[in-house]
């Protein structure tokens, strides 16, 4: 008998180690502003990037390598960062051209003028990598509304011809 009792000692500490070990994680961040260990959730990250990207030129055109108003039919992959409220986001959205460009007549349908330079180098579905950084303002957990998109940074463009990658330097080579 003796030995079965000790081996659910040896399962009980072993539990207290990990739930420890979870506390410890989660206070090491900084108790003081604990907006910052809380991690928004899935949901809350993709319709958060999503409404961003849907109207943020500078960075559709950074994904997509040529001047963009945004990114429609948006699909996200999310992954938690290294810290809390930051996210890995992979990204995959069809190009919408710069409002300027479209007229307010559909003539811009016709034969003529469509096939410009620019609408031959442009890609259909634009690709890449984004860091999010979301801040908790409210004290609802489980309240999307309570979450806001702090920062939004493209990490690496996998846009077929435009592929581009976060380093040091930032001058783009022209192939």
């Amino acid at each position: 008998m003796t030995r079965r009792r000790s081996g659910i000692r040896t399962l009980a500490t072993k539990m207290w180690a990990i739930h420890w070990m979870a506390l410890a994680l989660s206070a090491a961040g900084c108790d003081s502003c604990k907006g910052l260990t809380k991690r928004p959730d899935e949901p809350t990250v993709t319709r958060v990037v999503r409404e961003k990207l849907a109207h943020a030129e500078e960075l559709a055109s950074k994904l997509c390598g040529v001047p963009a108003s945004g990114l429609s039919e948006i699909e996200l992959v999310i992954e938690n960062g290294a810290l809390p409220g930051f996210s890995t986001v992979k990204v995959r959205g069809k190009l919408l051209p710069p409002t300027n460009e479209t007229t307010s007549s559909s003539s811009s349908s016709s034969g003529s003028g469509s096939t410009s330079p620019l609408d031959l180098v442009r890609p259909a579905i634009c690709t890449g990598v984004l860091t999010a950084f979301l801040v908790s303002r409210g004290d609802g957990d489980h309240d999307a509304e309570s979450w806001a998109l702090q920062s939004l940074t493209v990490d690496e463009v996998t846009t077929p011809g435009h592929e581009w990658k976060e380093t040091s330097s930032h001058h783009h080579h022209h192939g």
